[in-house]
């Protein structure tokens, strides 16, 4: 049994060219703290942010969202780091040219490379309305990709009168806005243990005016959006968890995959079998790692296929229960890989422990990844009212049958 893999294409030629580079340059990478130069020009070469953008603007194309998580899975089992600042530049880029207006769009595509866009659109800035945009100023933080980044973003609470504007449903207004990297100041602060080379580093912007052009409401995201794949439409509830859980099946894979070649050869002096892999209880736990996986991995999956024809086939609202699945699905998947990578590590011995061992490095960036707020534990329980609702309805269909 294989695992369902990218589709035959441009795409997939570029994951067979240049992701062994990318695998090649990671524990390097670890070590400065950013991609290497040789990575970059990979990542760059091979287009892969461009999975999320249109033809007609140089991408691959309006990929569906079940397509564009291969693409995001399949490099990050090259390397965790490329493929988290992959699900960020790319998921950035191509939902700000969903939502940009089209002289926006023109400006951001105004450069001589297709535009990589890192920062976070959570709201810690502050905006004034002022005539023509808003005045935007705001202390940010992890700018995942900021090595590779042509534009940044950031999120902001819209005031008026030294208070923010509030909504109909109660909530502040909040916009994010997308500017160049020149106009950023990088502020540092990634020095870690995990997840080094994605550069997620805290950023400042402004006071500075930014036109109306450069500006994506947030809340309510537009719909229909502007241009670009219709999963667009979907916004961020959807795009942050569901960007993650690419990245974090990809790093298990690839640990279950490495732990798989080392257990044949692997010697253990403190018990009655030659090598790891010849001990029953390792080959247990392997055949439930790799299953767990495996089936998480499908059940995301086929959330992103439903994602693509709910975009595809319906109008109106996104309803809430969209963001509620995600976060259930993406906060499940990070525990099971995280069984995943622990096994792995484990298992390993000394070999995982050694500075550039895939294996370790694998181990702490999936822990790295799970100190995100997006996939706190709490999710669940905030998530657990569509699940409420949704099986609460199903029993009451049943019977009503």
């Amino acid at each position: 049994m294989t695992r369902t893999t990218v589709k035959p294409g441009p795409i997939a030629d570029a994951l067979a060219k240049y992701g062994p580079i990318l695998d090649r340059e990671g524990a390097e990478g670890a070590r400065l703290g950013r991609l290497t130069d040789v990575a970059v020009e990979a990542f760059i070469a091979g287009n892969f942010t461009g999975t999320s953008i249109p033809k007609e603007f140089g991408g691959y194309g309006e990929d569906s969202y079940a397509e564009w998580a291969r693409v995001v899975e399949e490099v990050s089992r090259n390397d965790g780091a490329s493929g988290w600042c992959l699900q960020a530049l790319s998921g950035n880029s191509g939902l700000f040219i969903a939502g940009l207006s089209d002289e926006g769009v023109k400006k951001m595509f105004a450069g001589p490379v297709l535009p990589r866009t890192a920062g976070m659109a959570g709201p810690r800035g502050k905006a004034v309305r002022v005539e023509g945009g808003f005045m935007v100023e705001g202390k940010h933080q992890f700018a995942s990709g900021s090595s590779l980044a042509t534009h940044f973003i950031a999120g902001s609470i819209v005031y008026e009168n030294d208070k923010p504007v509030m909504l109909d449903n109660g909530a502040p207004e909040i916009i994010a806005i997308t500017m160049p990297k020149d106009q950023v100041r990088n502020t540092g602060n990634w020095d870690v243990i995990g997840l080094q080379a994605s550069a997620s580093v805290d950023y400042e912007i402004g006071p500075v005016f930014v036109p109306d052009d450069q500006v994506v409401h947030l809340n309510p995201w537009p719909d229909p959006v502007q241009r670009g794949s219709h999963s667009m439409r979907m916004g961020f509830s959807v795009r942050a968890i569901g960007g993650h859980t690419p990245v974090i099946l990809g790093i298990a894979q690839r640990s279950l995959e490495e732990i798989a070649k080392l257990a044949p050869t692997r010697q253990r002096k403190d018990g009655p079998y030659p090598a790891v892999g010849d001990q029953p209880h390792f080959l247990h736990e392997l055949a439930l790692r790799e299953a767990e996986l495996h089936s998480v991995r499908l059940a995301m999956l086929d959330y992103y296929e439903q994602v693509d024809d709910f975009a595809d086939n319906t109008t109106g609202p996104v309803g809430q229960e969209w963001g509620d699945r995600a976060q259930q699905l993406g906060r499940y998947a990070h525990d099971i890989a995280i069984k995943a990578v622990d096994f792995a590590y484990e298992w390993s011995g000394s070999a995982g422990l050694r500075q550039g061992n895939v294996i370790g490095r694998n181990f702490l960036s999936l822990h790295a990844i799970n100190q995100h707020i997006i996939a706190d534990r709490y999710t669940l329980i905030d998530g657990s009212r569509t699940v409420i609702a949704e099986l609460a309805a199903s029993t009451a269909a049943f019977y009503a049958a």
